[in-house]
């Protein structure tokens, strides 16, 4: 929360990072994927250099954080790589989703619009 500052924009970002970071989460236990805490790690440092303001790959290399999720956030690789690539597919509405099955995307929605009131309600809670 201290990253987030004081200004609108950064606290907007960040709240939309939090809500990433529950999305992630939430869709990784529901598919019953180990470690959703690493999907929430992944969900929320997406968008540390924004946050930061720094060059992500610097930034990663700071952090003393797992190849798997490294992976992740710099190549979108693995299921954390893909799953962030869906969750930021689901927010800015592209065609990435076409190549899920219906079944599929509703779970997205489902996931993302709990993360987005969980986000909420902790973010009012500062």
């Amino acid at each position: 929360m201290v990253l987030a500052g004081n200004s609108a924009q950064s606290k907007e970002l960040f709240l939309l990072l939090l809500a990433r970071a529950r999305a992630c989460e939430l869709i990784a236990i529901k598919r019953d994927y180990q470690d959703p805490e690493g999907f929430f790690t992944v969900g929320l440092f997406s968008g540390i250099d924004a946050v930061m303001l720094a060059d992500k790959t610097w930034l990663l290399n700071q952090l003393d954080l797992s190849d798997d999720i490294n992976q992740a956030l710099l190549k979108l690789k693995g299921k954390k790589g893909r799953l962030l690539k869906y969750v930021i597919a689901l927010e800015q509405q592209t065609e990435e989703l076409d190549s899920l099955n219906k079944q599929e995307i509703e779970a997205l929605y489902t996931c993302h619009e709990e993360a987005i009131s969980w986000a909420g309600h902790l973010f009012n809670l500062l």
